[in-house]
């Protein structure tokens, strides 16, 4: 054999003889746990490679090499814009279908079920603070910030840095608690210090003790984790929105007398509330997945009596739109009203009057729960649209039967009052009308029999109701 020929194989064997030992303290490292194998790897390529690379030009010894070099990562360039945190190796990619709304990144939290938890990227964790920005006034916006601080610190005296008349600190206080679903501790009464036009300090009245507060945060943690489990990877907004909505509606109780009824603890822990609980809860889970969302107080008319009333809004697709998470606590498909159909919930409920001026348009119908599920009908005069969007409310509803014989509220929206009356008046009349021949087609599909069940409703927003009974 050749010399050189010798000393290539010899430099050969080195190179396997040395990965072999480096895979060998691989596996040991690995499976014992060891935090150092970055720098183990690093000494390793600094000497023993080194020193096989200088024994020869062999191509397959300095390929081998290359292909367990470390790479350092870049540099980050701090004017390029954020990127969404890297994934744990073993978790299943987390991706979004729509982008996270300004001022909100990705970003991947283990324990979540592999969700997308968007958190701000200047500020981990801030809600999102909608009614600060409505505040004008330089002095407002210090007593705001003020309170905010003193909040953060769980204290209960906030100074104010600028004169500020008590009139203008009322709707501050307002809008700050409006703003701050996780700040449960604090109640609605508070007094200031100083002159009526010139309030020093003002002192809040805390709900519980520094420990209590701790323990329920935990607990309110703990269901967090619960819920957003269940929102799966790649949601959108208006799939983790409904996700949100229904867990509330359906496992949380109105209840006056509940020792927490007034905040997000009762709703998410206790699970009985008013609908301050249910409000702050919504707005509470929306911001912990990146939905832009905030409150509103005012009244709310049930039908007998105008109360006092907490609800929200909420941001989807670039849109507001109005929830109302208290009031879909029915059983009956009426609750999905309440899930962005605005011009439905703003026909009974009015915001106080500092609020109005600061509110957005809720004129948006694209992400209501009928127009995302297309259950509306866009065109008066296309019977056959009629017909196909009859037929997928009743298949959409369907499954919503309870177990055995009774009866489910199907819902539909016309394009404009006058087709809302001729579509009432076909379905009131269906053995006479096109609405028979459907319901001919929907039988023989279903090994059910199935009726329309007395007279249809049209309610606020040319919107279709009527039920569906089985026997």
């Amino acid at each position: 054999m050749r010399p050189e020929k010798q000393e290539q194989n010899t430099i050969k064997k080195r190179v396997i003889s040395a990965l072999l030992a480096l895979c060998i303290a691989l596996v040991a490292l690995l499976s014992s746990g060891c935090d150092m194998i970055e720098e183990f790897l690093g000494d390793v390529i600094a000497s023993g490679m080194d020193e096989i690379l200088t024994q020869g030009t062999d191509p397959v010894a300095t390929d081998l090499v290359a292909t367990i070099a470390l790479t350092p990562e870049p540099t980050p360039d701090p004017t390029a814009p954020p990127t969404a945190a890297p994934t744990a190796t073993n978790a299943p990619t987390a991706t979004a279908t729509a982008a996270a709304p300004a001022g909100f990144v990705d970003d991947y939290v283990p324990g979540y079920g592999g969700s997308v938890i968007r958190v701000n990227k200047t500020n981990p964790g801030e809600p999102l603070r909608y009614w600060r920005a409505t505040l004008k006034d330089p002095a407002q916006v210090a007593a705001y910030d003020s309170l905010e601080e003193t909040a953060k610190k769980h204290g209960n005296v906030a100074v104010m840095t600028r004169k500020i008349s008590f009139e203008d600190f009322k709707p501050v206080y307002e809008k700050f608690m409006l703003d701050h679903p996780e700040i449960f501790w604090y109640n609605n009464n508070y007094h200031g210090t100083g002159h009526t036009n010139d309030i020093k300090t003002v002192e809040i009245e805390q709900k519980y003790s520094e420990n209590q507060i701790k323990l329920m945060q935990n607990g309110i943690d703990d269901v967090t984790r619960q819920i957003l489990f269940r929102i799966p990877d790649g949601a959108s907004d208006f799939e983790a929105e409904q996700i949100i909505f229904e867990w509330l509606a359906a496992n949380v109780q109105y209840d006056l007398d509940a020792p927490n009824a007034y905040t997000m603890y009762g709703a998410l822990v206790d699970r009985r509330c008013v609908c301050e609980g249910y409000a702050e809860a919504f707005q509470y889970l929306c911001g912990k997945v990146g939905i832009p969302a905030t409150s509103i107080t005012g009244t709310g008319y049930n039908g007998k009596v105008t109360e006092k009333h907490k609800w929200n809004a909420a941001k989807i697709g670039g849109n507001w739109y109005l929830v109302e998470p208290t009031w879909a606590n029915v059983n009956t498909t009426k609750r999905f009203l309440y899930l962005n159909c605005s011009g439905y919930i703003a026909a009974t409920h009015t915001p106080k009057d500092f609020q109005l001026a600061d509110l957005p348009s809720f004129s948006a119908t694209a992400a209501d729960y009928l127009s995302y599920y297309g259950l509306t009908v866009g065109n008066t005069s296309d019977e056959q649209e009629f017909d196909t969007v009859f037929m997928r409310a009743v298949a959409h509803f369907v499954p919503l039967f309870p177990t055995g014989n009774g009866s489910v509220t199907v819902l539909l929206r016309a394009p404009n009052a006058a087709a809302a009356q001729k579509y009432s008046g076909w379905i009131a009349d269906y053995n006479a009308s096109r609405v028979g021949e459907l319901m001919k087609r929907l039988n023989t599909g279903y090994d059910r029999t199935y009726v329309i069940w007395g007279d249809p409703e049209i309610l606020e927003g040319n919107i279709v109701a009527f039920k569906l009974a089985r026997y």
